[in-house]
């Protein structure tokens, strides 16, 4: 299986990495990932465009191009415009919208095309994200959590020390072993 991941930003921020890391997971079960950043969003985006896993930029023939090379399924991740050129450019390709997005104000803005019918399922990175998309939109779109991966290399003493901290209001969710 490949997938590719489509994300408008390239920066050193916690989605960028996390993408990164699940493309390492992703691989150790024999699944090849890619991933297009759009624009760089400060200088730190200029270390992960050396990764050869990563295209940069979203030039309609760059981007064309890439998704000719024959991905089983796309993950769109905060970026509700992609899904209109991915139904203008007739790809068929799995969509998956992927939405980091937890600030209220931002919500319409980021879930504008959670109900488009390329649209197959919503991954969320938290249980807190899924009650936030559930709350601010009706679908019968199935919202799937998949928790930011971390990446064991850079923080080897993570799962433990993150072992039942809470990450939303009530204590639901906990990075680590977490409520399902």
């Amino acid at each position: 299986m490949e997938l590719l991941f489509v994300y408008r930003f390239c920066g050193l921020g916690g989605v960028e990495t996390s993408i990164l890391n699940k493309l390492d997971a992703l691989n150790a079960l024999g699944v090849d990932g890619h991933v297009v950043f759009g624009e760089f969003y400060g200088s730190g985006g200029a270390a992960l465009a050396h990764d050869p896993r990563v295209t940069m930029g979203l030039e309609r023939g760059r981007v064309l191009a890439l998704l000719n090379a024959g991905f089983d399924a796309i993950s769109v991740v905060d970026h509700p415009g992609f899904v209109d050129l991915l139904d203008e450019w007739n790809v068929t390709a799995r969509v998956l919208f992927e939405t980091h997005a937890s600030l209220l104000a931002a919500l319409a803005g980021f879930h504008v095309n959670l109900n488009h019918p390329r649209v197959a399922a919503i991954v969320v990175p938290s249980h807190y994200n899924k009650r936030l998309v559930e709350a601010s939109l009706q679908t019968p779109k199935q919202v799937v959590v998949i928790p930011n991966p971390l990446n064991e290399r850079f923080h080897p003493h993570a799962p433990r020390a993150l072992e039942g901290i809470p990450l939303a209001p009530g204590g639901a969710d906990s990075a680590v072993g977490g409520t399902p």
